[in-house]
């Protein structure tokens, strides 16, 4: 079968009534009276062969049987893409629905798990710790979302390997004290299990490129530049799919990534010189440094600067850990803990109404605006300046140090 990566391809069929089949990349998202999917591996017209192109599809009516692995077959017309989609349709006719074979394992254990904590919690709760722990917002009404929008905390509900990261840094702080093999084991099935489990994203692939390559440098016993491995990564995901760099998920990732890598460490030192701050204050500069870094990147894609979320993203960011440690026990093994996790998330819940209704919470921009990235240039330079003061060194380091 004949693989056709070019998205020429796929234009040519624009503004066309055709029939397109295609297997679901994740879950579908169900939206009152509508389900949107996201499909890949495409056959036009039954075509034998296989486009590699990603559509946008936005069906009429609500599907809750469509999950992440379907395989569907649509008629209807077929649009210009956006954004990291080569295409897009328009409420098509679902003409089939087939399921996979052999089952996807992992999606079926991410709904099991998804119902145990539906089963605990009331709508909102519930859809707000499965958003943080494995980036389900297909529940979530575009209410909420827009007030998470509003908020500026819509990165903490999506699949990323902010999320996948937390995990990886509970496992080491808990394996590093047993041995270097169950170290090793025990982050590489957290990694296999969590993508998974999530979905291979473009933030994930990043986490994860980031996280084992770390993790082979430190099992033989090698030292790494962190800017040098950055480059590696930013190189080896585009060799893996060049939509990436047109992919807002992947770009405000590597972005946040290089505020985490780059600034924090030398904001910290400029605050507390050769002394290590507490574990709060250290959250607190890795979220600032993160938030400041993807703010010229969303005010250009999405228009929109929140005011308050930065506020608000300061104080629910450190405790996003212990969130997604509270809700992964509930639903499994510890079920007692679910009276932590709810109050836990009442608060998160609160914050981010009070949030969302201030008036000024939200400044509305022109997106598209090439000139919000020129943002870049006094954080870069305030990055050179307060590193000079310092004398701060990135000499390389161990991937996994046991501090």
């Amino acid at each position: 079968m004949t693989i056709i990566s070019d998205q020429k391809s796929l234009a040519s069929y624009y503004g066309r009534d055709v029939t397109i089949s295609g297997v679901l990349l994740d879950d579908a998202e169900n939206k009152d009276s509508q389900t949107r999917l996201r499909i890949g591996s495409l056959h036009i017209n039954n075509s034998i062969n296989t486009l590699d192109c990603q559509v946008y599809v936005m069906l009429p009516e609500r599907h809750d049987d469509i999950e992440r692995s379907d395989s569907v077959t649509l008629r209807g017309v077929l649009g210009d893409g956006f954004g990291e989609y080569d295409g897009f349709m328009y409420q098509p006719e679902l003409i089939s629905l087939g399921k996979p074979s052999p089952p996807d394992i992992a999606n079926q254990i991410k709904h099991t798990f998804s119902n145990n904590i539906r089963s605990l919690f009331d709508e909102d709760i519930s859809n707000l710790a499965l958003g943080y722990l494995v980036g389900d917002k297909s529940n979530m009404s575009d209410i909420f979302i827009q007030k998470l929008r509003l908020a500026g905390l819509s990165h903490l509900v999506v699949t990323s390997g902010f999320h996948l990261s937390i995990l990886i840094e509970i496992m080491k702080k808990i394996l590093n004290k047993v041995s270097r093999a169950a170290t090793i084991i025990g982050i590489v099935a957290v990694v296999t299990s969590f993508i998974s489990v999530a979905g291979f994203s473009a933030s994930m692939a990043r986490a994860s490129l980031m996280s084992l390559l770390g993790l082979a440098a430190w099992y033989f016993g090698r030292k790494f530049n962190p800017g040098r491995l950055f480059l590696y990564v930013v190189a080896l995901t585009l060799i893996i799919n060049p939509r990436n760099l047109t992919n807002v998920g992947w770009q405000l990732s590597f972005i946040a990534y290089f505020g985490i890598i780059f600034f924090a460490p030398v904001l910290m030192r400029f605050l507390y010189g050769s002394c290590k701050p507490n574990s709060f204050a250290n959250a607190l500069i890795v979220s600032i440094s993160a938030q400041l870094f993807c703010l010229p990147i969303s005010i250009y894609n999405f228009g929109m600067f929140s005011v308050a979320g930065i506020i608000v993203g300061l104080i629910i960011s450190p405790t996003i850990a212990l969130v997604m440690a509270l809700t992964l026990l509930s639903g499994t093994f510890l079920p007692f803990l679910a009276v932590a996790l709810e109050v836990v998330i009442r608060i998160h819940l609160f914050l981010i109404d009070y949030a969302a209704s201030i008036p000024w919470v939200a400044i509305e921009l022109p997106p598209g605006n090439i000139l919000i990235l020129l943002i870049y240039v006094p954080l870069l330079v305030f990055l050179v300046f307060i590193k000079r003061i310092t004398r701060f060194s990135f000499r390389p380091r161990y991937a996994l140090d046991k501090s």
